[in-house]
């Protein structure tokens, strides 16, 4: 359940916003009352906007989602408001704007991708499962060179909260991380250069 926490602190970190009121967001989110309120059956509103129903203890597209909506947010207001105002007022003016788009837009939207890219992962998996995860395995180095590991571990994130278990990102991922150990192990025993040789070790 704290899982949406965890993720808004992480790209709070990364996006350079206001780390508290991620927290706030992520932890709104898991909120029992919250959660039992608007998947309750009864129409719930929110400044006179629906709020759809939806579950985000286990989820991780929407507080990805919700963090970047935040990013661009607080960039806005800061281009708006003065140094003395954003002390005073941006947190209140960032909230106020913040929980329509979070609980009415963004979070409901992140909701369905999240359900769609578990369904799609666990598709994939079924038709060429080892295939997939040969393919991770094998191209994973560049993949986070290229930075596209962040969707396949939050694909992960996705199945692990949903299911208690990922079979395809991880698997590839590990598998990749002790073929590059092997090297590293492998370049540290040959190397004849000390100096080469400390830094395998440490690699």
């Amino acid at each position: 359940a704290s899982l949406p926490v965890f993720i808004a602190w992480s790209a709070s970190n990364y996006l350079k916003t206001n780390t508290i009121l991620a927290i706030f967001y992520g932890a709104f989110l898991v909120y029992p009352g919250l959660t039992a309120l608007i998947n309750s059956g009864e129409a719930v509103s929110l400044f006179a906007l629906p709020v759809p129903q939806a579950v985000y203890t286990s989820q991780v597209v929407p507080v990805m989602l919700i963090m970047l909506a935040m990013y661009l947010v607080e960039k806005a207001l800061k281009r708006i408001l003065s140094e003395t105002a954003q002390f005073i007022g941006m947190p209140i003016l960032e909230t106020l704007i913040m929980l329509p788009l979070l609980l009415c837009f963004v979070g409901p939207v992140g909701a369905i991708m999240g359900k769609y890219i578990s369904m799609g992962a666990q598709a994939l998996y079924r038709v060429a499962g080892p295939l997939c995860v040969a393919l991770i395995g094998a191209f994973f180095t560049l993949i986070c060179a290229a930075g596209m590991h962040t969707a396949l571990i939050a694909t992960a994130l996705q199945l692990i909260g949903m299911h208690g278990y990922d079979s395809m990102a991880l698997v590839g991922a590990g598998a990749a991380a002790y073929a590059c150990f092997g090297v590293y192990l492998g370049y540290t025993i040959f190397e004849k250069n000390r100096k080469s040789r400390e830094i395998g070790f440490s690699a």
